[in-house]
């Protein structure tokens, strides 16, 4: 597939871009992303890092996902989760292929018991501009909206203080790991926290705020 891909854009320039724990491989303003996603009964946190022509589970997920994998989907309130199945549409319920994954979304994949970790292959378009997550009082699951990772600080996130960030632990155990936004030292504690490429995460914010990213590809 990456063979594919460099070859169908071979007259455009080439830019890798690259994040801990995954690979993000760029022609010009098209690639992909490879996200782990862990089994055995497990979780996963993931956010959409690319543009793709449909931005739904059936186009991002379905090729992924086996039979008795589910995706959950954060509401405000709690949480919409759906099962992949081998027949009808491989959707329960069956409308749900067509839930929304666009980028800067994120949801969390659930490993049926003695499964395989498997990889999900994002394919679209890298968002190039300028891009506002707007982003609302109390708990969020959100994602970058650009495939790149790094501190807060880099990726120009900066919430009101008192806000929460939650990062999922994927270390087969799970849980959150919190840090907390302050107006004194680095700005947060207990330090600055990382966001890999195409990772999910929760934010407990105290007031609305806005995540603006800016990327272009100029060389």
């Amino acid at each position: 597939m990456r063979k594919t891909l460099v070859l169908a854009a071979a007259a455009l320039s080439l830019s890798l871009l690259t994040a801990s724990a995954q690979n993000v491989y760029s022609v010009n303003i098209v690639g992909y992303v490879n996200r782990p996603i862990q089994g055995n009964d497990n979780f996963t946190l993931i956010a959409n890092p690319l543009n793709s022509p449909t931005n739904t589970y059936e186009f991002l997920l379905k090729s992924t996902l086996p039979s008795g994998w589910s995706v959950l989907k954060w509401t405000g309130s709690g949480f919409n989760s759906v099962s992949r199945v081998g027949f009808g549409t491989g959707w329960l319920p069956s409308a749900s292929g067509t839930n929304s994954f666009a980028p800067g979304e994120a949801v969390f994949v659930k490993a049926p018991p003695a499964a395989a970790p498997i990889t999900n292959t994002f394919v679209g378009e890298v968002m190039v501009g300028s891009f506002t997550n707007n982003i609302g009082t109390g708990f969020s699951l959100i994602g970058n909206i650009i495939a790149d990772g790094g501190s807060v600080t880099n990726l120009n996130f900066i919430p009101p203080n008192g806000t929460s960030l939650l990062k999922w632990k994927e270390d087969g155990i799970g849980g959150y790991t919190s840090f907390s936004k302050v107006g004194f030292g680095s700005g947060w504690l207990p330090s600055i926290p990382t966001i890999d490429v195409a990772q999910g995460f929760f934010v407990n914010a105290t007031t609305p705020f806005q995540w603006v990213r800016v990327f272009t590809n100029a060389p």
